[in-house]
């Protein structure tokens, strides 16, 4: 009779395991993130009237009211590409 217990325990043991759901901090779930579509897109504007002045604007927002130099504007959008705030 134990044995019959406990032949249907690990029976259901499995059988709970082998089920078609997976938990949700599984292993298998475990896949890396890549930067998704909905990542807002970076750009570089050029100021109307002094070509020499830009500003990076993120979703066609300015990110702030300053304009910069080209070296200035690029290590911006670079810190930002970096961070993931878009691409």
């Amino acid at each position: 009779m134990k044995k019959l217990l406990t032949l249907t325990a690990l029976g259901l043991v499995f059988a709970s395991c082998s089920s078609n759901e997976m938990a949700s901090n599984s292993h298998a779930l475990a896949e890396r993130n890549v930067a998704s579509v909905n990542t807002p897109i970076c750009a570089v504007e050029q100021h109307s009237r002094n070509k020499s002045w830009y500003r990076v604007s993120i979703a066609g927002k300015p990110h702030n009211e300053h304009w910069y130099g080209k070296k200035q504007v690029m290590r911006i959008k670079n810190n930002y590409v970096q961070k993931g705030k878009c691409q």
